[in-house]
């Protein structure tokens, strides 16, 4: 069944525009990766055509289940893993926006990662929202917004979806079957994404989550032989982007905690984060990692 958790605020806004019966023909839902905004858009497709008449979708009438099922005629989701959204797959929702709803009230498109759109699949998609069908709602979603057109982003609803609250996480990842303790540990690294969470989850990164932050309580000890070996280990397995994530959210939950005290926590975050913005300057990520640690140790 689809069900967003969180994002009451915009839920509720949605519901009044359903209310209203003055429905804007286009939308973009934006927010980082992994918090609901697909989810979201096919609830909102739900409320739309729900055959109850009611603002909240009822899930058991036979739009609400096929819609749960990703099976309606009257909704096309372009999701794709390609690097680019083409003139041709714009092509398709063209024809699919421009004819009458076959069961529903509504034709949704919603448009998955929509900051993919290359020039060609842009300029086609704008003329189509600027003159859309009367029956038709698009929904672009994407964690990158300002990628997409500004003439595009003018003719669109702007809803921003903030990251999931931590609580809400852990309940559904717990009532996805993931152990309690587990779950508890990758939190603080998740920037309050389910995908971020899940993929932390995955047994081989939470293992090289756990291999990390026992190396990052130990560091002052470690001999440089030890640090070489680790950032070489790191660099192999591409787990830069995980390091980083584990040293930022460490020494500033430090600052935090200790507020008497900031200074040392303070200089390795401000140095951490000087490092981090030089990781994609540098031809030897290993050799910035080692660089970073030594800095550290003094």
């Amino acid at each position: 069944m689809i069900q967003p958790l969180g994002h009451k605020n915009i839920l509720k806004t949605l519901e009044k525009i359903v209310i209203s019966k003055k429905i804007p023909h286009s939308f973009i839902f934006s927010g980082i990766e992994g918090i609901g905004k697909k989810l979201t858009a096919l609830y909102f497709a739900k409320m739309l055509n729900c055959e109850s008449y009611s603002n909240v979708p009822c899930n058991e009438c036979s739009n609400c289940k096929k819609i749960d099922k990703y099976i309606h005629p009257d909704i096309f989701l372009l999701s794709t893993e390609k690097k680019q959204i083409t003139l041709d797959m714009i092509r398709d929702i063209i024809s699919f926006a421009v004819t009458n709803p076959f069961e529903g009230k509504y034709k949704i498109v919603i448009i998955d990662d929509a900051h993919k759109l290359n020039p060609f699949a842009s300029n086609a998609l704008l003329k189509t929202i600027e003159e859309p069908f009367t029956s038709t709602i698009f929904i672009l979603i994407t964690h990158s917004i300002n990628r997409l057109l500004p003439t595009i982003q003018s003719r669109c609803v702007k809803m921003n979806f903030s990251p999931l609250d931590d609580k809400i996480m852990i309940r559904i990842l717990i009532n996805m079957g993931y152990e309690k303790e587990k779950v508890e540990d990758v939190i603080p690294y998740c920037s309050g994404s389910l995908l971020q969470a899940t993929k932390l989850l995955d047994e081989t990164m939470f293992t090289d989550m756990s291999y990390i932050k026992e190396f990052l309580e130990h560091l002052e000890t470690k001999s440089f032989f030890e640090i070489t070996s680790f950032c070489e280990d790191i660099s192999k397995k591409n787990r830069e982007e995980l390091l980083f994530s584990i040293m930022i959210n460490t020494y500033f939950m430090q600052i935090i905690n200790d507020p008497n005290n900031p200074f040392g926590a303070l200089n390795k975050y401000q140095k951490t984060i000087n490092f981090y913005k030089n990781m994609r300057y540098n031809i030897s990520k290993a050799f910035l990692l080692e660089a970073m640690f030594l800095t550290l140790q003094k």
